[in-house]
């Protein structure tokens, strides 16, 4: 499984790539990642938003999404959103017999996210090739594949490859580098007081055309989502013991007292409390 991660974990209310931006407190990682390989994801179904640097992507229906390299991305779902998801790296240590089509793979991703619709005949196809895999690496031990997981490796990647090169792409919007400048300078800001007119000065649009691609495509006003990130920033400073009253500054809050109810609505404890609670003593 070192490759091929299937398929997500499965939560109550289905497969979640992100965590959905209206759960606060779940998120333990930047709203932006990256990694030092190329990403496959076949989505089957359900209500996706994807964002990097250049591209905004909407989409519900089965798709195949490339992620270049050190291309900065997130993806998440939407309020009541399940679908599924299989995940493929290519890495630079992926085995001999599969570098040349990984090779074609990346050199179609000349933006950073690549989006192919498909028909759910075709992501059926890929999902159902994609579980034989599945089962055949798990029979097998660490990186020696047989010759079986090999051809039905090189089979799905040539079958991706393919898509690649003979479906329709779906467009990246102007939105994309709109957000992604907007949530850089949210996040470089957290422990400022920052206007709504500087975040759109620097996002390129009116306060009002920012506000509406939040809502639209995150459903969220700018002012809750610095507020959730400020949620999130004051748990990983509490879990690393700084007092309250210094993450309440840290996070842009004048007044403890206002950072505590702030809080407490989140995640329905205080700072305190939260910070004694038996896994962040």
């Amino acid at each position: 499984m070192e490759y091929l991660f299937l398929p997500a974990l499965p939560s109550e209310e289905g497969y979640h790539f992100h965590p959905n931006l209206e759960k606060f407190g779940t998120l333990d990682e930047p709203l932006l990642h990256s990694h030092d390989y190329y990403e496959i994801c076949l989505i089957r179904s359900g209500k996706i938003t994807v964002i990097s640097e250049d591209a905004h992507i909407v989409t519900e229906n089965p798709c195949l999404l490339l992620y270049k390299k050190e291309c900065p991305h997130a993806q998440f779902n939407h309020r009541d959103t399940a679908y599924e998801k299989y995940m493929i790296s290519l890495r630079s240590d992926l085995p001999l017999a599969l570098e040349a089509l990984s090779h074609q793979i990346c050199r179609c991703a000349e933006t950073s996210v690549v989006l192919v619709p498909l028909s759910q005949k075709q992501v059926d196809w890929l999902f159902l090739v994609s579980g034989h895999l599945e089962e055949l690496l798990s029979n097998e031990s660490g990186k020696k594949y047989t010759e079986n997981s090999l051809n039905s490796f090189r089979y799905l990647l040539s079958e991706i490859l393919y898509l690649l090169k003979n479906q329709p792409q779906t467009s990246p919007s102007h939105s994309g580098e709109i957000l992604t400048r907007a949530m850089a300078y949210i996040a470089e800001h957290l422990s400022q007081n920052v206007s709504l007119t500087e975040i759109a000065a620097r996002a390129g649009v009116g306060r009002t055309k920012l506000n509406e691609e939040f809502q639209k495509y995150l459903s969220v006003s700018v002012h809750q989502y610095i507020l959730r990130e400020r949620m999130v920033l004051a748990q990983r400073y509490l879990n690393q013991g700084i007092s309250v009253k210094e993450v309440s500054e840290l996070c842009g809050f004048n007044d403890s007292a206002h950072f505590i109810r702030m809080f407490k609505r989140y995640f329905s404890v205080t700072p305190g409390q939260y910070k004694n609670t038996p896994q962040n003593r």
